[in-house]
């Protein structure tokens, strides 16, 4: 489980920032930390996938490597 603690020791994003993100937005302080990282650095936090990780058989822009 990513605590609080957590995301302070790799989020350089200001606490009352956060804070204020996640009465705004309506979120938990870590998906407000995750959010505060994604938009001071660009790169999104991980998400688990939901849909097939690689192209679906068949797809002709792909070629199967043996």
């Amino acid at each position: 489980m990513i605590t609080i603690s957590d995301c302070e020791a790799f989020c350089d994003a200001d606490p009352g920032w956060v804070r204020e993100l996640a009465r705004r937005e309506g979120l938990d302080m870590v998906q407000a930390y995750a959010q505060a990282h994604e938009s001071m650095t660009g790169v999104p936090s991980p998400v688990k996938s939901t849909g097939p990780a690689h192209p679906v058989e068949g797809d002709s822009s792909c070629r199967r490597v043996a």
